[in-house]
């Protein structure tokens, strides 16, 4: 129960991350400077959590991973960033939700987790879900022009980045599982940091960052950190239930949410969008 309950936190976090996301974008923050407020932050909280956090802190197989994680997360980012100026943001954050359709098959593969009747039945909701939203999306006109090869491309690669992400955190659970939560996600956002840092001094010469960085970055790592450590936490359930609950109220609450701050218009698709998510938390839940 308690990881159930650490996957539905995990994704109403991740709703926060996707409102400050779009938060950033209308503000028109800098891909660098917000990413380096963005990560420094999470890394922050993350060393600031590690004292009453359970585990080893010193497993360094644990540490390296999550370095690596942290560079495939600031691709990600970056592959978010770039394909929110090309599209609209809603699309976007329909593919980053769609990623966990990798950790969920990769588990099957390498790992053979179980999958059921009513597994298949969630994950075919959840592409209902997808389908639905995305109608609705580009009935109410919230679809733009642009370079559409290369916004194809961005997609992929959101998707793409955002599935190994979620992969990285379940093999994480089984390869070191004595290892602290706090500490993996310490490297896994001060590797990001870092390379962010390294990027600022070379584009911007140690230039700073404008104030809409600083809010939006720090509100967007608080988010962030929060919807990880909380993710961590749930990996005992298997993939095929963990990541729809937390994906599912991810893109919910992203498309409500975002939907009431910034004015974008509800329709039928939408609604029934909303429904089909409501049904893949409760299946999830059931299961």
């Amino acid at each position: 129960m308690a990881a159930l309950i650490n996957a539905i936190l995990s994704g109403m976090s991740n709703t926060a991350v996707a409102c400050t996301l779009k938060g950033a974008q209308t503000a028109g923050c800098r891909m660098i400077s917000f990413g380096t407020v963005f990560m420094g932050t999470a890394a922050l909280c993350s060393l600031a959590v590690i004292p009453v956090f359970p585990g080893m802190r010193s497993i360094f197989w644990s540490w390296s991973l999550g370095a690596g994680m942290g560079l495939i997360f600031i691709a990600g980012l970056m592959f978010t960033f770039q394909a929110n100026k090309e599209g609209p943001p809603s699309i976007v954050w329909l593919m980053v939700n769609m990623g966990l359709i990798v950790p969920i098959a990769l588990m099957a593969i390498f790992y053979h987790e179980p999958l059921y009747l009513s597994d298949l039945l969630l994950m075919g909701t959840f592409i209902l879900m997808l389908w639905l939203f995305r109608q609705g999306i580009s009935t109410a006109g919230d679809f733009s022009g642009g370079r559409p090869l290369y916004y194809v491309l961005l997609l992929i690669l959101v998707f793409l980045t955002n599935g190994l992400l979620m992969f990285g955190f379940k093999l994480n659970q089984i390869l070191y599982p004595a290892a602290s939560k706090a500490s993996f996600l310490a490297s896994l956002y001060g590797s990001g940091c870092l390379l962010f840092l390294a990027v600022a001094y070379a584009r911007h010469r140690g230039r700073l960052s404008q104030f809409h960085d600083l809010k939006w970055g720090m509100a967007a790592g608080i988010a962030n950190v929060l919807a990880n450590l909380f993710l961590q936490g749930a990996m005992s359930l298997p993939a095929v239930v963990a990541f729809p609950i937390m994906q599912g109220l991810s893109l919910l609450g992203g498309v409500i949410l975002t939907g009431c701050l910034y004015r974008e218009r509800l329709n039928g698709f939408k609604a029934l969008g909303i429904i089909a998510g409501l049904a893949v938390v409760l299946q999830a839940v059931l299961r």
